[in-house]
């Protein structure tokens, strides 16, 4: 998948599929499933981490700023969420 911003820009949460038993999945059968149930739209400062503790164990993550012109390709699997 690429992300491509045209004006403005974006920042990202991506964390490869290696850490995704720290994101909280949804269950299999769920239709969300391969989401997160942790709310993580504004990103790690903002999550309640009493509620969400296993995202305090996340040691491969990387939060990218996507400027306009720029392009960023996410693998696949990986879990990625825009934070603004």
């Amino acid at each position: 998948v690429f992300l491509i911003q045209i004006t403005g820009s974006k920042q990202l949460l991506i964390v490869p599929p290696s850490e995704w038993a720290n994101v909280h999945l949804q269950p299999a059968l769920h239709f969300s499933r391969r989401q997160s149930a942790a709310p993580v739209s504004g990103c790690l400062p903002s999550l309640d981490i009493q509620k969400w503790p296993l995202l305090l164990n996340l040691k491969r993550y990387h939060l990218v700023e996507v400027n306009a012109g720029q392009a960023l390709y996410l693998p696949s699997y990986w879990f990625h969420s825009v934070c603004n």
